[in-house]
């Protein structure tokens, strides 16, 4: 799960676009988390993949500045 700082995002419209285009993969908890399901097999991959989700949400962020 992704927590964000004081339960914000900076670009709120652009963050909720895309956990929908993730479909069943992601979701929002009741607590403004973020969850984010994916079957990766090792370590290795799951470091790669969050790199990749942690890269796509700095650039949503970055696009409301």
């Amino acid at each position: 799960a992704i927590h964000f700082r004081k339960r914000e995002f900076p670009n709120p419209v652009g963050l909720v676009k895309y956990i929908g285009e993730q479909g069943s993969l992601a979701k929002i908890r009741p607590d403004h988390s973020v969850v984010f399901a994916r079957d990766w097999p090792n370590a290795e991959k799951r470091l790669a993949g969050s790199a990749v989700v942690m890269t796509q949400l700095a650039k949503l962020a970055e696009k409301a500045a």
